[in-house]
């Protein structure tokens, strides 16, 4: 479970069509609450490993509670891949 206030960390694994894990030239990370609401951006997440990266975003102590998404968007070698990462968030207490 995921609570308001928390860190939530989104871990994103980029291959090309054939398998072999890639480096994208771009990033852009949206973060967008149960509301529609852009909450974040992030276009450097942290490489873990090649075509293994992440972001942490902490989630506001009085945010909305609900399903909040996570919208990964990567440019390799001029083909536009997204996805799209739902996440439930409930109150603390």
């Amino acid at each position: 479970m995921i609570f308001l206030g928390e860190t939530v960390c989104i871990e994103a694994i980029i291959k090309d069509f054939v398998g072999n894990l890639v480096d994208p030239e771009k990033h852009e990370i949206e973060i967008y609450d149960p509301s529609g609401s852009l909450m974040a951006t992030f276009t450097a997440p942290i490489r873990e490993d090649k075509g293994k990266y992440y972001i942490c975003y902490t989630l506001p102590q009085d945010g909305l509670t609900g399903l909040w998404k996570a919208v990964w968007k990567v440019t390799a070698n001029e083909i536009i891949e997204k996805e799209e990462i739902d996440f439930f968030v409930e109150e603390n207490g």
